[in-house]
C-alpha cells in the first residue's frame, strides 16, 4: 500500500493500469532459519525486490526483516512483522 497526499505529485498510470493503494507500504523480508539469513542470498534478493519498488517511485515507510522466523507463523507473532499494524 502506499501514502498519497494532496503535496505529493502521482506518477503517470499506464493506460489500463489500476489506481495506486493508499494507506502505508511496509517492506517486508523473511527466511526461516538463521543458516539462510547468515548465507543471505534470500535475504538480500527480497532486499533487492524492495529497491527496485523504490527506485520505481514507491515510498517505502520502514523495511522489517526477520530472520529464523517459519513462515507458518502468523504475522501478528512475528516480532517484526506486527509493528506493521497499529496496537
Amino acid at each position: 500500500m502506499t501514502t498519497a497526499s494532496a503535496a505529493q505529485a502521482s506518477p503517470p498510470q499506464a493506460p489500463g493500469a489500476s489506481p495506486a493503494p493508499t494507506g502505508h507500504v511496509y517492506g517486508y523480508s523473511r527466511v526461516s532459519t538463521v543458516a539462510k539469513a547468515d548465507e543471505g542470498e534470500s535475504l538480500e534478493v527480497q532486499q533487492r525486490t524492495i529497491a527496485y519498488a523504490q527506485m520505481h517511485g514507491l515510498k517505502i515507510d520502514n523495511v522489517l526483516i526477520e530472520r529464523g522466523v517459519l513462515g507458518l507463523k502468523p504475522l501478528g507473532d512475528r516480532p517484526r512483522a506486527r509493528r506493521c499494524w497499529p496496537s
